[in-house]
């Protein structure tokens, strides 16, 4: 399954330190909802869903059409999950915060 940063696409080049991609970018690999059954029978994962950058959270966003207006992002430390997101495929990681470290405008404009 084709996969892509969606973090490191909205950089001005991709970083080779990313936790989603490592700087690839774009790759294949096995599809992280169903985790190459077919069958999506795991949608409980460990940690909170989070992005690598707020820019490519908020490209997720908007390709779902999110309404942005009004809303947040904050901005957490912690450390990774083992886990994979089931949304992995897009650049989405897992982690488990210990703290917020900021807050930032959901809509950059």
């Amino acid at each position: 399954m084709q996969h892509r940063c969606l973090s490191c696409l909205e950089a001005a080049e991709p970083d080779p330190t990313c936790v989603a991609c490592r700087g690839k970018v774009e790759w294949e690999d096995t599809c992280p909802s169903c985790e190459g059954s077919g069958i999506i029978s795991r949608v409980r994962r460990a940690g909170v869903s989070s992005f690598p950058t707020a820019d490519g959270l908020r490209r997720y966003l908007r390709e779902r059409d999110a309404d942005l207006n009004g809303d947040v992002i904050l901005e957490l430390e912690g450390a990774l999950s083992g886990d994979r997101d089931l949304d992995a495929d897009d650049g989405a990681i897992l982690v488990f915060p210990r703290r917020i470290a900021g807050r930032l405008p959901a809509s950059p404009e």
